[in-house]
């Protein structure tokens, strides 16, 4: 400020009312605004008579940002608005960058690191060197609780994930046994195809991404039958793989007129030679079947006969006898006849 009038010498500048922070200089006037804006100042000069005059100071709007305070997920992105201050040359820098982030230093154009539950401080400086701050407070990561989990053939799993920006997106990226996903619910169910890696991806509306890798497990299975399977005879059917519970056996086809007990696996061959087909289920819909071959009771050793091995035996033995007593009987008449005939030839 210059002063005029009064005395013209010994002229002092003084702040009577100082809201906002400003300092002048007591001889040469020289003021400079505080960092609080929208406030107003008050200048006093008095002479060497004490003659004294007012000025009253106006201090705009302070340098500020919008929005100052953001809550957000990792890898969003966003622009900062700056208002106040001079008005030109902003410069902007992230003065605490817990999220690993960045910043355009001209634009403000900001990207939010990927690593969340920290608090990130954008800074802007204006021609003048006025300073604003806004605080982004980075929500937590897209996590998975589990990296690996299991399922059986046909099994069904809802996928849980944590933090990241909704919406959610569920894919399959690897696909071993046949399997589906709602891409929305997470929802998978395994396909029929055991002892494979199914993989999937979950995707947030930021394009943050977190797999979680599903061990399928053994296919359902019944163990061989020892044989062979006689008659009237009993076995227990054993089931193993699948989901492991709630078997559920049945027949598909009997051939020899055999059953088997839904709910234990108890199976009773039928009064018939033939073959039977079993079939196993489990409850979430794996099957498996075994095929059992049924014998006469006392044909096991020699199944194909169809009737007892000891009589076919002692059949064979009694036919072989007889044969060889009418060749040797033949071969008698045989040599007695050409005897005979050798003998009339000499007389003759």
């Amino acid at each position: 400020f210059t002063a005029a009038g009064g005395s013209g010498t010994g002229f002092t500048f003084v702040l009577t009312t100082n809201t906002s922070g400003a300092t002048v200089g007591a001889s040469t006037g020289s003021y400079t605004a505080g960092s609080t804006g929208n406030v107003q100042d008050v200048v006093t000069v008095t002479d060497t008579l004490h003659n004294s005059v007012h000025v009253t100071i106006s201090v705009g709007d302070g340098l500020h940002l919008t929005p100052a305070v953001v809550d957000t997920a990792p890898l969003a992105q966003m622009t900062f608005t700056v208002g106040g201050g001079s008005g030109i040359g902003y410069s902007f820098a992230l003065t605490t960058n817990t999220s690993h982030g960045a910043i355009d230093a001209n634009t403000g154009a900001y990207t939010v690191g990927a690593l969340g539950g920290g608090t990130d401080v954008v800074t802007v400086t204006d021609s003048l060197g006025n300073t604003a701050t806004a605080q982004v407070h980075v929500e937590a990561a897209l996590t998975a609780p589990v990296a690996t989990t299991t399922s059986p053939p046909r099994g069904t799993l809802t996928i849980g994930v944590s933090g990241g920006a909704a919406p959610l997106m569920y894919t399959l990226t690897t696909n071993g046994s046949g399997g589906s996903i709602n891409a929305t619910t997470g929802v998978y169910t395994a396909g029929a195809l055991g002892k494979t890696t199914d993989v999937i991806t979950v995707r947030d509306a930021n394009g943050a991404t977190v797999t979680v890798t599903v061990q399928v497990g053994s296919g359902l299975t019944i163990a061989p039958v020892a044989g062979p399977v006689q008659t009237a005879q009993q076995r227990t059917l054993d089931a193993s793989g699948g989901s492991g519970s709630g078997f559920v056996w049945s027949v598909v086809s009997s051939g020899s007129g055999g059953t088997v007990v839904a709910a234990t696996g108890v199976y009773t061959a039928g009064p018939r030679a033939g073959t039977d087909v079993i079939l196993v289920t489990d409850s979430v819909g794996n099957t498996a079947q075994i095929s059992i071959p049924v014998v006469l009771a006392g044909s096991a050793n020699n199944p194909s006969s169809g009737g007892c091995g000891c009589e076919l035996a002692s059949g064979f033995r009694n036919a072989t006898g007889t044969l060889a007593v009418t060749i040797l009987l033949a071969l008698g008449l045989l040599l007695g006849t050409r005897r005979q005939r050798a003998s009339a030839a000499r007389r003759r």
